[in-house]
């Protein structure tokens, strides 16, 4: 894996988790 494609799933993985996160706060 090259640094861009781990570059960009690193900022994919955050943003997912920032936004479950974000959902499960406005779902509680």
């Amino acid at each position: 894996m090259d640094v861009a494609t781990s570059a960009k799933c690193r900022k994919c993985m955050a943003f997912l988790r920032g936004w479950s996160i974000m959902h499960a706060w406005l779902l509680s």
